[in-house]
C-alpha cells in the first residue's frame, strides 16, 4: 500500500504507513524500502538526508529496510520493525494524567512480576501462526467513543456501565483492569488511578445487577455466551500478556484444543502446547501454574482423563 504527501520538496511516498488502531487515520510509523521510489531519487542526497527531513517536517517517524538485509536474514529484519512499532507507539503517546494519580496510586502495568516472557514477534511466529487451529484468533481490543469535554470521574456509574458493557461485549471475558485500561486509554489517561478503578468496578457491579454482565472472579463476560475462540497474544499489548489476565474458560478451551489435537499427551507437553496457543513462545512460572490448575480442574470435571502417563479427552 503506497501513501502519498505533497511538500514544496517533491512528492514524497512512503512504501508502507502502520495504522495506529488506537487513533483511526493516523499511523504510527512510517515503514521505507530501497525499491523503486528510493532508486528514482535524484542523488545520494536526495535519498537519503532531504528525503528524511521532508518527510520527519510532515509528522512521520521512519523506519527503513534495506533489500539485501530483507534477504540475508527477514527473522531480524522482522524484529526490528516490531521493535520500533512499538517504541514508536510508546513516544506517541501523549502523557495525560489523572489530576488524583501518584506514582503510589496507580496499577502498574509495566513488565515485571507476573508479565510473561515473550519474543519479538518474528518471520518463524508469523509462519506458526498459519499452522495454528481454527478457534485460535488474534487478540483485538475494542476501541470506545468517549463524551467529549468529560473526564472519567465526572460521568455517573449508569454513563460509565454502558462504556463497560461495550468493552465486556467485545471482549468478554475480560478482566476488570483491563475493561479500565480500554476506558482510560479511551479518555487519553496513561495510568488508571485506584479512584477511577473503583469507578469502573461500581460501573461493572451496577451492570451485573440488572443481569447484563456476568462475573467470574475478576473476570466480566456477556451471561449465556460461551468462549469458542483462543485469543493469541502474540501481537497484543504488554498487560494482556500476563498469566493472569487470561480467563479460566480460556484456558480450559486452550487445554481441550491441545488435547484433542494430539489425542494423548504429556502434561508437561500439555502446558506447552497450551501456552503456543496463546502465542507465547516460553512458559514462565506464572503461566505454568495457571495451566496446571486449569488442567486439574479440567479433570476434576471429567473433561478430559488423566492416566499418569498421558492426558486424553474423557
Amino acid at each position: 500500500m503506497m501513501f502519498t504527501l505533497r511538500s514544496a520538496y517533491r512528492a514524497s511516498r512512503i512504501d508502507l504507513g502502520i495504522i495506529d488502531r488506537v487513533r483511526p487515520g493516523q499511523y504510527i510509523l512510517g515503514v521505507e524500502c530501497d525499491g523503486a521510489t528510493y532508486h528514482s531519487a535524484r542523488s545520494a542526497r536526495d535519498r537519503d538526508r532531504l528525503r528524511q527531513e521532508v518527510l520527519e517536517g510532515l509528522g512521520w517517524r521512519l523506519h527503513r529496510i534495506w533489500s539485501t538485509d530483507w534477504f540475508r536474514n527477514p527473522q531480524r529484519e522482522t524484529g526490528k520493525l516490531i521493535a520500533a512499532i512499538r517504541e514508536t507507539t510508546e513516544l506517541q503517546r501523549t502523557p495525560i494524567l489523572d489530576e488524583e494519580v501518584s506514582e503510589a496510586d496507580t496499577i502498574s502495568e509495566e513488565p515485571g512480576d507476573g508479565m510473561l516472557e515473550l519474543s519479538v514477534p518474528d518471520l518463524e511466529g508469523a509462519i506458526a501462526n498459519r499452522n495454528l487451529p481454527s478457534n485460535v484468533d488474534n487478540y483485538q481490543e475494542c476501541a470506545l467513543s468517549v463524551p467529549v469535554g468529560r473526564a472519567v470521574l465526572d460521568l455517573s456509574v449508569s454513563e460509565l456501565a454502558r462504556l463497560s458493557r461495550v468493552v465486556v461485549e467485545a471482549e468478554g471475558p475480560v478482566h476488570t483492569e483491563e475493561v479500565a485500561r480500554r476506558i482510560r486509554e479511551a479518555f487519553g489517561l496513561q495510568r488508571t488511578g485506584r479512584r477511577i478503578l473503583t469507578h469502573i468496578k461500581n460501573s461493572l457491579t451496577f451492570l451485573s445487577r440488572d443481569g447484563e454482565v456476568a462475573r467470574d472472579g475478576e473476570f466480566w463476560s456477556v451471561p449465556g455466551r460461551t468462549v469458542s475462540f483462543i485469543r493469541n497474544r502474540r501481537m497484543a499489548a504488554l498487560p494482556l500478556r500476563k498469566a493472569v489476565m487470561i480467563a479460566p474458560a480460556e484456558y480450559q478451551l486452550a487445554i481441550s484444543t491441545a488435547v484433542k489435537e494430539a489425542v494423548a499427551i504429556s502434561r508437561d507437553d500439555l502446558v506447552i502446547q497450551a501456552a503456543r496457543l496463546f502465542g507465547f513462545d516460553r512458559t514462565g512460572a506464572d503461566l505454568q501454574q495457571e495451566i496446571e490448575q486449569q488442567v486439574d480442574a479440567l479433570i476434576r470435571a471429567k473433561a478430559i482423563f488423566d492416566d499418569v502417563q498421558k492426558v486424553r479427552m474423557a
